[in-house]
């Protein structure tokens, strides 16, 4: 699971979120790579060759023994 992958809005669209999601999936050959991608960043992942899952995936968390 890709957890994020940032690029600044000013640097965006040089290639920069395409070379860093290719190190990923270079580093990890052959391993799924699942990312649930906020808002506007779906048409990247799509536009890399991602594609949605044909059951919806959910996701969940707990904040276990967390303060405040």
């Amino acid at each position: 699971m890709l957890g994020e992958l940032v690029v600044h809005p000013l640097a965006q669209r040089k290639g920069i979120g395409r070379a860093l999601l290719s190190a990923v999936e270079t580093e990890f050959t052959g391993v799924p790579v699942y990312v649930k991608p906020l808002g506007e960043a779906k048409h990247f992942f799509v536009a890399c060759g991602y594609r949605s899952p044909a059951a919806e995936m959910q996701v969940l968390f707990k904040r276990n023994g967390a303060a405040g």
